[in-house]
């Protein structure tokens, strides 16, 4: 499940005809690129959040920092795609975000996943290669 969709792109974030010409400049929006950056951004954020909010994700409803962060994400990607370069604005806003998303994966900042319960601080993850649970003493392997 996306952390963004279309109706928070237009007009929130940008008009529709900016985004026309940032996604391939037709008569509308290519629907296929808007969706391949949505999928994008919305992996990038969550890579951030998953040591912290595992339990909680996918999210539902999406917390407003991790949509607000996920469209400044999208922002640069969109912008950026095919080699394009992003005005300075948008790259201090990604900048940001960025550290704002390290913020979070550090556990500095906590998002409440549902009104008035913060996440687990310390939820169990699962690697790929074996199952470690990190919520459990050090070194620890089942």
């Amino acid at each position: 499940m996306p952390n963004i969709t279309l109706a928070d792109i237009v007009p929130g974030l940008m008009s529709q005809q900016v985004l026309i010409s940032l996604t391939d400049g037709s008569a509308e929006v290519n629907q296929e690129i808007v969706d391949a950056v949505i999928k994008t951004a919305t992996g990038y954020v969550n890579g951030f959040c998953l040591g912290e909010y595992s339990t909680s994700m996918p999210w539902n409803p999406v917390p407003d920092i991790v949509r607000s962060l996920t469209l400044t994400v999208f922002e640069f990607q969109i912008k950026t795609r095919g080699g394009r370069g992003a005005d300075e604005t948008v790259q201090l806003k990604y900048k940001e975000a960025n550290k704002t998303l390290q913020l979070l994966a550090g556990g500095k900042i906590k998002i409440e996943t549902e009104p008035g319960t913060p996440a687990p601080s310390n939820p169990r993850i699962y690697s790929s290669q074996r199952d470690l649970y990190f919520d459990n003493p050090p070194g620890y392997w089942k």
